[in-house]
């Protein structure tokens, strides 16, 4: 059965799976940014790096 807990402050959680772990992560909003673009024509400088480097 795995264990899973949370990480206060984030929309994350790690799960204990036994012989491995797995870090678990909601709301990360990947592409945001270009889809206002061109859904909604709304422009905001990518935060990509910035969100990749937080999740590492």
């Amino acid at each position: 059965m795995a264990r899973v807990e949370p990480v206060v402050g984030e929309p994350a959680a790690v799960a204990d799976l036994g012989a491995e772990r797995a870090l678990l992560v909601a709301d990360v909003h990947a592409g945001i940014e270009v889809g206002l673009r061109y859904e909604r024509g709304v422009e905001l400088d990518s935060r990509a790096d910035e969100r990749r480097e937080r999740l590492c």
